[in-house]
């Protein structure tokens, strides 16, 4: 079954700035009322986008996918906060195995832990590998933007969380965290630092299995922290190949396997800082990647994930 979220049968001319509680409500009356299974799609306003803000987290409790409707783009619905400092973060994902979410930005207006809390796995020990609940995270955008508002990070992941082709901008901690998981996945996202947080890291990988860290570009330039740490904390069983790294002062905190497909002493040559972070024609990071770990047929801006032969790092594809 397919529920819809949208600007209802009137539409909408121009962007859409919601009252928090008549127009966040239908949102969370079809979390609520989809099947096990299912899918929430999300239509965004005619002339602008479509913003949901929300007064209270959005809680997704059973598997189903959280998706722009077809025909939108990334950025034609946003989900935010207002000013409200929300208790773990702004969607909360209290049943991480068989949910996706693509497509979908999110913007944060006040001091609070993370975007998306991923719960199942964080206080559970893991036995294997075969304890992945499968969590995707695609296509979505994570921006804070304002400096006296750092969070935690972007996303915390649970077991087996799979976050691809995505962006994260502002003063979060890391772009994603966790703590004695199995799994997770991270490949193709853009991170760009920026203000300051309590720590500025990369990624937060603590006491984590068999992370895959792949085709990834850091970026902790911006941070103004006096200490920046592209990856913290240390995991047996790791892959970290093919990402690039820039704007640290130091790499690994706990000797994080680092091998030599990584750039580590290149900037990443964006378009323009912070407002446009696409690559330039000239970065190192294009068609630097690994095609294997390479997910997804489209980049974070709607191209083919793959141009040139080889894939570039980060969320968005050169042509």
């Amino acid at each position: 079954s397919t529920l819809r979220v949208g600007p209802g049968p009137q539409g909408c001319a121009g962007p859409c700035d919601f009252d928090v509680v008549t127009q966040l409500q239908p949102l969370h009356e079809a979390l609520a009322a989809a099947r096990p299974g299912g899918a929430v799609w999300l239509y965004g306003g005619s002339g602008g986008p479509l913003t949901l803000w929300a007064d209270r987290e959005v809680v997704i409790d059973r598997p189903l996918s959280l998706s722009l409707a077809p025909g939108f783009s990334v950025g034609d619905v946003i989900i935010a906060d207002r000013a409200r400092n929300l208790n773990h973060g702004l969607l909360i994902l209290s049943h991480g195995d068989g949910v996706s979410l693509t497509g979908i930005a999110f913007l944060l207006d006040d001091a609070g832990d993370y975007a998306v809390w991923v719960d199942p796995g964080y206080f559970e020990q893991p036995t294997s590998p075969a304890a992945a609940l499968d969590t995707i995270i695609d296509r979505c955008v994570f921006e804070e933007p304002s400096p006296d508002a750092p969070h935690d990070g972007a996303v915390l992941l649970g077991h087996g969380t799979r976050v691809s082709n995505s962006l994260a901008v502002g003063p979060f901690e890391s772009f994603a965290e966790s703590i004695g998981i199995v799994g997770p996945t991270l490949v193709n996202n853009t991170f760009y630092s920026r203000y300051q947080a309590s720590t500025c890291e990369g990624i937060t990988l603590g006491s984590t299995q068999d992370a895959t860290i792949v085709n990834n570009l850091i970026d902790l330039s911006g941070c103004t922290n006096a200490t920046r740490t592209a990856l913290y904390g240390a995991g047996p069983g790791a892959l970290t190949a093919n990402n690039l790294f820039w704007g640290h002062t130091q790499l690994s905190n706990a000797g994080y396997p680092v091998d030599g497909t990584n750039l580590t002493a290149q900037a990443p040559g964006f378009t323009a800082v912070f407002d446009d972070l696409s690559l330039g024609p000239t970065s190192p990071a294009r068609d630097a990647g690994l095609n294997a770990q390479a997910v997804g047929a489209l980049d974070l801006a709607g191209a083919p994930r793959i141009a040139n032969g080889t894939v570039d790092l980060g969320a968005f594809e050169g042509p």
